[in-house]
C-alpha cells in the first residue's frame, strides 16, 4: 500500500532587503515589516502607448490565463501574449489578439492594496489599453495590478487570471516594479533536489521562499504561522511542512535602497515523509518496540480465529474487519491459526503480536487492548494480503484518550445510525480511544422527557446501539451534561429557567433550575448503565450584563459576583454526581484569567469550590490560552486532559514535552457527522473535523512523539492505508475485469492528469482512459455474468457556485437523492432498474480538492497525481486526488450493467477506469 509523503503550505511577510543570510528553516518574520500579499512579480518598463514602440521588447509576456482553484472554465494561452508596461498616466497593456467574447478587467492600486481597494477597468479588443491607478505612477514604486481575462464557459461568464504554472489567483495581485529600462535581467535560478531546492540569484539578491496557502483561515485564531525561509545571493529552501506551491523571490536593490529588479518562481515541493510513519511493512502507529523475524509473511487467506469466550463480540468484529479489509474470508473457531489471549501479566492496554507465515499469536492485557492488537494486524496484513514475519508490542504513552463528541441531528441532514455505528467500530476503534463523552441534548429522546427532543432526535434503542458497540470496542461511554450555558433547548422547553440577560444562560438560583437539570441528568444516566464518569461541560459562560446594578432585571441575582453564581451551580451539580459515585470532567476555560474567565471575573470561582469539591474535578482544557497545563497541571494541580476543538497544529503541539504532566489528550467534535469532510477545495475547517482526524488525534495520544510532525505530512504519508479508507468493502481483495466505458466525453485540457501506466494502485490493472460524464452525457459498462460489484477511480469537477450550494443542501435536503451530483443505475436481468444516488464528499470528491482529504467516508482508496504544471516542477507531485469506490451490486438477481447518469448542469465526473468485481472470493 502506498504510505508516500506529502503535505500544505502557509502565507509569509516580506522580507528587508539589508543583513546576512538567514538560516535555512522556517521562521516568522519580523512583525515591524508590512505585510506583502502573496503574488507574482514582474518588472515593467516605461514605454510609450505606441504598440510598435520598441522598448515593448522589455515588456513582460502574459501567456497563460487560468481559472482559480477549483472554478470552472479551461486554461487560455494567448498567441502573440499581452504585454505590460507603464508611462506617466499609468499602466499600459498591449493585447495583440484577444479570444472572442472575452474582454480584460483589471484593478489597479499601490502594492499591498486588496482588489477593493484598487481602481476598476475594463477593456476589450486589440490594442493598448490605458490602466489607471489612484495617482500617477513613479519610478521605483510597486503596483499591485488584478489582471483578469472574462470569457464564456460552460454556465455563463468565468475569469482567468495570469499564472505561470497551476491554478490561477484571482485574490493575489500581480506586483509590478516601475523602471525605465524594464527587467536587468538578473538571473534567479531554482533547482529542485530530493530534500528541498537550492534558489541562486545574482548577487546582492534578498531572497524569500514562501509557502502558498491558497484559503488561510479566516483571521487569525488558529492559524499557523507563516512558513518562509529567508537569504541573501544563495538560498536552501528545506522541504516544507505540508505539499504545494512553493513561491521564491529575489529582490535587488541599488546603493540608494531603491528596488531596481525583482522576480518571482513558482515550484511544487512536497515534505520528508514521517520518521514516525513508517512503511508498507510495518505498522502504525510506529510501535514501542518491533522485532523483524526471518521467514516468509503472513498471507490473508486461509485462516481460523480463536480467542476467549468473553471476547465473541470482539472476535466478530476482527474477523469482519479481516474480511473488509484483505477481501479474505476469516472464521472464529476453535481450529485457529490466528490466536487471541488475554494476558493477566500485560498491563491492561498493552498488547504483543507475534506474526509467522502459518499464523499469528496476539497476547493483550484487556478488551480494549485486544481489539487494537486485532485491528492492528488487520491493516499490517492489509488490501495486499501479507504481513512480514516480526514480533511487535505497543503501551499507550498518555492514559485517557478522549473523543468528546456533541451530536446535534438537528443542524443537520438524516442523521444515520449505521454510519455511525461504522465510525466508531472503524474509525473510533483505530483511534485507540478509551472514553467517548457524549452531548446529545435535545438530539436524544429521554424517558421522562419525551416532548424535550426534537422530531430527529435518537430514540433509546439506536442509543443502545453506539453503547454496544463502544462496549464491544472496550470504550468507556460517558454522558454529557452543559450547564449553566448552552442550555438553550432546555429553556426552549421552560423559559422561566433563563437568565434574564443570555437567552441560553440558566438562572442557578431559581427553585426549579437544579431540580430540572438534576431530574433531566438522572434520566439520562438511566440510559448509560454502568457510566463511571459524567461531563459537567461548564464552559463558555456568560451572564453578558454589563452594569449589574443599572440593567439587572433579576432579583435573584442583582448585585451577586458572578463566579459566586457560577461556583454555587457548579458545587450543586459536582455534589450531585459525587452521591452517585461518579467522577466529574468539566472545561477550563472559565478558570483561566486570560481567557473566558475574564467575563464576569468568573476565574474566581475555582477558590471559591470547596475541597472536596474540587478534589473530584478533571479539568479538561481546549486552548493553550492562559497555559492550562503549567497553571492547572502537575502534582500540585487539577487532573488535566487537553481535548481540543479540531486538530489544529498550534493546538496540538508542545505534548510531546507535556506527556508526564498530563493525563489525557484527544479531540471534541462538534459535527454529527465526521465522514461530512468535503468544503472549501484547500484549508476547509471541515478537514479539521474529519474522520482522519478524529485517527490522528486518538493516535498522537497514544504516540506523542507524532505531534512533532505536522498534520498534513501524517495524513498524507498515511495515504492509503486501510484506517483511511472506511468504504473499502469486502470486495476489496477481489481483482477487477477491466470494463469498457461507452458514452461520456474526453474530458478538457485543464482535467489532464500525470497518470500512470496502469491503475494497479486502486486495482484496476487496465490502463487508464479518462472519460468524462456529464449533465445528458451518461457513462455505461456492460457487466459480465455474476458481477458483484463495480470498482470505479473517479473524480468530480463541480462548479464553484454549485459547491457552495451543495454544502448548505447538507442541511437542507433530508433524501440523498435531493443532493446527488449523480446516480449509479444498476440494470438488473429482468429489466429492473435500482437507482443509488452519488454524493460529492461521500463518494466521489472533487478533482482539486484539498490533497489532505485522502479518502472519503464511502471510498476505498484514493491515488495522488499531478496536473501536468505540477508534474513539470516535480516529478512526484500529487495536487490532484483521485478515489476508488467499491459499489456492490444490490439487485439480488444479479447486474448485466451499470451507467452513470449526472443529475445537474455544472457537474463532469472524471472516470479513469472502472472494473467488474467477481461474485466469490477466489
Amino acid at each position: 500500500m502506498s504510505r508516500a509523503a506529502r503535505g500544505l503550505l502557509g502565507l509569509g511577510l516580506l522580507l528587508s532587503v539589508t543583513g546576512q543570510a538567514a538560516p535555512p528553516k522556517p521562521a516568522r518574520p519580523a512583525k515591524a515589516e508590512a505585510p506583502d500579499p502573496l503574488g507574482p512579480r514582474l518588472t515593467l518598463p516605461r514605454c510609450a502607448p505606441d504598440p510598435a514602440a520598441a522598448c515593448w521588447a522589455q515588456a513582460p509576456a502574459l501567456a497563460r490565463f487560468a481559472p482559480g482553484l477549483g472554478l470552472e472554465g479551461e486554461a487560455l494561452t494567448l498567441d502573440p501574449p499581452a504585454r505590460l508596461a507603464w508611462d506617466a498616466e499609468g499602466l499600459l497593456l498591449r493585447v495583440d489578439s484577444s479570444p472572442p467574447g472575452h474582454r480584460w478587467e483589471w484593478g489597479v492600486g499601490l502594492e499591498g492594496k486588496s482588489i477593493e481597494q484598487t481602481v476598476p477597468g475594463a477593456g476589450s479588443g486589440a490594442g493598448v489599453h490605458r490602466l489607471r491607478g489612484p495617482a500617477a505612477p513613479v519610478r521605483g514604486q510597486t503596483w499591485a495590478l488584478y489582471l483578469g481575462l472574462a470569457g464564456p464557459v460552460a454556465r455563463g461568464v468565468g475569469a482567468r487570471t495570469w499564472a505561470e504554472a497551476g491554478p490561477g489567483r484571482p485574490t493575489r495581485p500581480l506586483h509590478l516594479l516601475l523602471t525605465e529600462a524594464g527587467p536587468l535581467g538578473l538571473e534567479l535560478r531554482v533547482d529542485i533536489a530530493p530534500d528541498g531546492a537550492l534558489a541562486v540569484a545574482a548577487p546582492g539578491a534578498a531572497l524569500r521562499a514562501e509557502l502558498d496557502r491558497w484559503a488561510p483561515p479566516p483571521g487569525s485564531k488558529g492559524a499557523p504561522p507563516p512558513w518562509v525561509v529567508s537569504g541573501t545571493g544563495a538560498l536552501t529552501v528545506p522541504l516544507p511542512p505540508e505539499p504545494g506551491w512553493v513561491q521564491i523571490e529575489a529582490r535587488w536593490v541599488d546603493d540608494k535602497g531603491l528596488v531596481v529588479d525583482h522576480q518571482a518562481l513558482r515550484r511544487w515541493m512536497e515534505p520528508a515523509r514521517s520518521p514516525r510513519v513508517g512503511s508498507a511493512e510495518m505498522p502504525f502507529p510506529l510501535p514501542q518496540r518491533w522485532a523483524p523475524a526471518s521467514g516468509p509473511p503472513l498471507r490473508a487467506a486461509g485462516h481460523r480465529l480463536c480467542g476467549p469466550a468473553a471476547l465473541d463480540d470482539a472476535l466478530a468484529l476482527i474477523a469482519a474487519e479481516w474480511a473488509r479489509v484483505t477481501g479474505a474470508p476469516l472464521r472464529a473457531d476453535g481450529r485457529c491459526t490466528l490466536r487471541l489471549e488475554l494476558d493477566p501479566r500485560l498491563p491492561a492496554e498493552a498488547f504483543v503480536v507475534q506474526t509467522e507465515a502459518k499464523g499469528a499469536t496476539l497476547r493483550a492485557g484487556g478488551r480494549a487492548a485486544a481489539v487494537w492488537a486485532g485491528l492492528g494486524l488487520v491493516d499490517l496484513v492489509g488490501p495486499d494480503g501479507a504481513a512480514p514475519a516480526a514480533t511487535w508490542e505497543d503501551a499507550p504513552q498518555i492514559r485517557r484518550r478522549v473523543l468528546y463528541h456533541s451530536i446535534n441531528t438537528k443542524a443537520t441532514r438524516a442523521w444515520n445510525i449505521d454510519d455511525h455505528v461504522t465510525f466508531l467500530e472503524r474509525v473510533v476503534s483505530r483511534g485507540r480511544y478509551t472514553e467517548v463523552h457524549l452531548l446529545f441534548n435535545d438530539s436524544l429522546v429521554v424517558p421522562g422527557f419525551e416532548g424535550w427532543a426534537h422530531a430527529r432526535a435518537l430514540r433509546p434503542a439506536e442509543l443502545g446501539r453506539l453503547l454496544t458497540t463502544l462496549q464491544v470496542l472496550g470504550v468507556e461511554a460517558v454522558p454529557a451534561v452543559n450547564s449553566p450555558d448552552h442550555a438553550d433547548w432546555l429553556i426552549a422547553q421552560k423559559p422561566e429557567l433563563m437568565e434574564d440577560v443570555n437567552t441560553t444562560l440558566l438562572d442557578p438560583r431559581h427553585p426549579d433550575t437544579l431540580p430540572t437539570l438534576q431530574a433531566w441528568a438522572t434520566a439520562l444516566l438511566a440510559l448509560f448503565p454502568g457510566a463511571r464518569r459524567l461531563h459537567l461541560g461548564h464552559d463558555e459562560a456568560a451572564w453578558q450584563s454589563d452594569r449589574w446594578f443599572e440593567d439587572e432585571q433579576n432579583p435573584r441575582t442583582a448585585g451577586t459576583h458572578r463566579a459566586l453564581l457560577f461556583a454555587e451551580e457548579l458545587e450543586a451539580m459536582v455534589r450531585f454526581a459525587a452521591a452517585r459515585n461518579l467522577e466529574i470532567d468539566i472545561w477550563d476555560d472559565v478558570f483561566v484569567p486570560e481567557w473566558n474567565g475574564n467575563k464576569d471575573g468568573l476565574h474566581h470561582a475555582l477558590g471559591l469550590l470547596a475541597p472536596d469539591v474540587r478534589a473530584r474535578v478533571h479539568l479538561m482544557a481546549w486552548s493553550d490560552l492562559g497555559d492550562p497545563v503549567r497553571r492547572f497541571g502537575g502534582p500540585d494541580g487539577f487532573p488535566l486532559s487537553r481535548v481540543h476543538t479540531g486538530y489544529h497544529e498550534p493546538k496540538r503541539a508542545g505534548l510531546a514535552d507535556d506527556k508526564a504532566v498530563v493525563e489525557g489528550e484527544g479531540l471534541a467534535l462538534f459535527v454529527p457527522a465526521p465522514w461530512l469532510g468535503f468544503g472549501n477545495p484547500t484549508g476547509s475547517r471541515a478537514l479539521n473535523y474529519h474522520f482522519t482526524s478524529v485517527l490522528l488525534a486518538g493516535w498522537t495520544a497514544w504516540d506523542p512523539e507524532l505531534s512533532r510532525t505536522s498534520i498534513p505530512a501524517l495524513l498524507q504519508d498515511l495515504a492509503g492505508h486501510p484506517s483511511l479508507q472506511p468504504g473499502l468493502g469486502p470486495l476489496s481483495g477481489r481483482p477487477a475485469t477491466p470494463l469498457v466505458s461507452a458514452g461520456g466525453a474526453a474530458p478538457p485540457p485543464s482535467a489532464a492528469l500525470t497518470l500512470p501506466a496502469q491503475l494497479s494502485a486502486l486495482g484496476l490493472p487496465q490502463a487508464p482512459t479518462p472519460v468524462e460524464a456529464k449533465l445528458g452525457a451518461p457513462l455505461r459498462w456492460v457487466l459480465p455474468p455474476g458481477a458483484a460489484g463495480l470498482r470505479v477511480a473517479w473524480a468530480a469537477r463541480v462548479d464553484h457556485d454549485l459547491e457552495q450550494r451543495l454544502l448548505a443542501e447538507l442541511r437542507t435536503a433530508p433524501k440523498a437523492a435531493d443532493r446527488a451530483l449523480a446516480t449509479l443505475i444498476w440494470e438488473g436481468a429482468d429489466d429492473t432498474e435500482h437507482r443509488v444516488p452519488i454524493e460529492l464528499g461521500l463518494d466521489i470528491g472533487v478533482l482539486d480538492a484539498d490533497p489532505r482529504a485522502v479518502s472519503l467516508w464511502r471510498t476505498s482508496g484514493g491515488l495522488g497525481l499531478a496536473s501536468p504544471e505540477a508534474a513539470a516542477s516535480h516529478p512526484g507531485a500529487e495536487d490532484r486526488r483521485v478515489l476508488r469506490a467499491e459499489l456492490a451490486a444490490p439487485l439480488p438477481a444479479g447486474a448485466r450493467a451499470v451507467r452513470l447518469e449526472v443529475d445537474r448542469p455544472g457537474v463532469a465526473l472524471l472516470v479513469l477506469g472502472a472494473g467488474a468485481l467477481p461474485g466469490a472470493t477466489p
